[in-house]
């Protein structure tokens, strides 16, 4: 984590990187996710392997809705979160995973 400032229940797991964030409350970074110059609002889930936002010199401030979980997570039972990205309606679905959201 570089130049951040994250709220509490923060779970960032190894392997993830954040730079240049505002991170609110219960977010949950997973391993691989790349996570940069973005405004992260509460209960959300950022999903192994996604990207979100880019250098703050060349690209625009990235902002996730409170609730969201971007990308396709799996929930403890093994069964694909609903939400954006999780079914193919949008920017972060499983055939856009390394891709900048």
């Amino acid at each position: 984590m570089y130049d951040s400032v994250l709220g509490s229940n923060i779970i960032i797991d190894e392997g993830a990187v954040v730079k240049d964030c505002v991170i609110m409350n219960n977010v949950h970074i997973e391993s691989g996710a790349h996570v940069e110059y973005a405004i992260i609002d509460r209960n959300v889930t950022i999903c192994a392997d996604v990207r979100v936002g880019g250098p703050k010199e060349t690209s625009e401030l990235t902002v996730i809705a409170a609730g969201e979980k971007v990308g396709g997570c799996e929930d403890l039972l093994g069964n694909f979160c609903d939400g954006p990205g999780a079914d193919g309606d949008g920017p972060g679905d499983s055939a856009d995973e390394g891709k900048e959201v």
